[in-house]
């Protein structure tokens, strides 16, 4: 009697563990999200069905969502293995935030230059 009580018991605090336990697909909206930061080597824009590399990532990165990894592990992981050419966009902290300042920077550089030659020409 104790033993199926106990037994009961367990399968009741087992229970709602199993029920939220979420899986991901190919298409699965967080999946998708992920891949399409990775740059996978250069082959993110190849057809997944002939595309071994492809594959590799696909199936690397639905095996550590499954295993309960977050979106910031699973790019974190890949930015450690392969640095920032891992990712598609560069991250905007450290030195790539370079990559997300500089070309801001030239560009207002370059419309003060003319904003000042086109003011000079006009005084004369």
């Amino acid at each position: 009697m104790i033993k199926k009580l106990w037994f009961s018991f367990f399968l009741v605090c087992i229970l709602p563990v199993s029920v939220f336990a979420q899986t991901y697909d190919y298409n699965s909206k967080l999946f998708q999200r992920i891949v399409n930061q990775l740059a996978m080597q250069g082959h993110k824009e190849h057809d997944l069905a002939t595309c071994t590399v492809k594959q590799q990532y696909y199936k690397e990165v639905l095996d550590m969502l499954n295993k309960g990894k977050s979106e910031d592990e699973i790019l974190n992981y890949y930015v450690e293995q392969l640095g920032e050419q891992a990712l598609v966009v560069p991250q905007k902290r450290g030195f790539s935030l370079t990559a997300w300042v500089v070309p801001i920077a030239i560009f207002m550089f370059g419309a003060f230059v003319i904003y000042r030659t086109v003011r000079r020409k006009e005084g004369n």
